[in-house]
């Protein structure tokens, strides 16, 4: 088991040396980000806490799905 730990982490170090390897990280913070900033620049007339927005990203539709289709 600890070789396939030496493993993961040797296959994790050989993507992170790829300029490529970050982008799509890159994009999902900016979606979570900018969809944050629109729901508290619009304001509902409700308060959005933490959970509420957690709630909604990981709702399986609406915000849910078009995050997932970003995460595949």
């Amino acid at each position: 088991m600890l070789s396939f730990g030496k493993l993961v982490t040797n296959e994790w170090l050989k993507l992170s040396k790829r300029r490529s390897f970050f982008i799509p990280y890159l994009v999902i913070a900016a979606f979570i980000i900018g969809i944050a900033y629109f729901i508290a620049k619009t304001g509902s007339g409700g308060d959005v806490t933490n959970q509420t927005f957690i709630k909604m990203m990981m709702a399986k539709n609406g915000l849910g799905s078009s995050l997932l289709f970003l995460l595949l």
